[in-house]
């Protein structure tokens, strides 16, 4: 059995340039197989929005038209098609009208994993909520979005929660490129790879290639090469790794390098020093 949460960054100012129905349409191709490997197989569906972030499939609130028997569609995929379609259009509408505000990717990996954790629980038939081995439980990052440094702390600590309970973060991202996502697949066991928006019509062969494959099943497979990943920290003031010593506020855990070290204040907190 395998769950899979897929994390979709709807960050507007970026899908304004990129084709969001297409690539909506092979995640769902791509969800569907995932579903068709084993019948036993769970899927989700979280939208990394402005400020916050919204589960997008399952929900229970939907009620989808069924498939005639006809038509030619898989009643439970048909179903799950439609409702990520409409929701994610109602969520990507919802985030267009905070254009300006960057997408929440800690509250989403905070999502993902209470999700996951929640499954575990409800399945195993206890409310112990420790990582199991013998599933395989793992969180597709699909990100349009560049790091941001008042996201670092919370994002690590997501980072160092699935990795004490064995959730894999594989990362795909779009246009840019994530420091975080890095150290994130790589403290997990997962898969980062960098994809161009001129390559998004061949999307699917990308997400069935790397990303289908369970984790039992990936050593088997001529992955690409894992990047050289910088596990230092980086500065909040200039966003740069530090080289030999920095400074941590007390009251935020911000880090700072030490150009910044006489400062007064915390520029993230404003909390005052001396």
């Amino acid at each position: 059995m395998t769950r899979l949460v897929v994390m979709l960054d709807l960050l507007p100012s970026a899908w304004a340039k990129m084709d969001l129905p297409t690539t909506v349409h092979q995640v769902l191709i791509f969800l569907n197989a995932h579903l068709a490997m084993d019948s036993s197989n769970t899927v989700a569906v979280i939208a990394s929005l402005p400020k916050t972030s919204r589960m997008i499939y399952p929900t229970s609130s939907q009620s989808v038209m069924l498939p005639s028997e006809d038509s030619g569609k898989i009643e439970k995929f048909a179903s799950m098609n439609d409702i990520v379609a409409s929701q994610l259009d109602a969520a990507y509408v919802q985030a267009t009208a905070e254009v300006n505000d960057p997408t929440a990717l800690a509250a989403t990996l905070t999502k993902a994993i209470c999700y996951i954790q929640r499954e575990k629980s409800d399945r195993s038939g206890h409310a112990a909520l420790g990582g199991h081995q013998d599933n395989d439980s793992r969180i597709l990052v699909i990100s349009v979005s560049a790091d941001r440094m008042d996201q670092y702390i919370s994002t690590m600590n997501c980072i160092f929660a699935a990795q004490t309970r064995l959730v894999r973060v594989d990362a795909l991202v779009i246009d840019t490129t994530s420091a975080y996502l890095q150290q994130a697949a790589g403290l997990t066991g997962g898969i980062y790879t960098e994809y161009q928006s001129a390559d998004l019509p061949h999307l699917l062969q990308h997400l069935l290639s790397l990303y289908l494959a369970g984790s039992k099943e990936r050593h088997l497979l001529a992955l690409p090469t894992k990047p050289s990943i910088d596990f230092r920290a980086a500065c909040f003031c200039h966003g740069k790794a530090i080289e030999e010593y920095g400074f941590v506020c007390s009251e935020c855990l911000s880090v700072f390098c030490k150009a910044s070290g006489k400062m007064k204040e915390c520029m993230t907190c404003h909390c005052k020093y001396g």
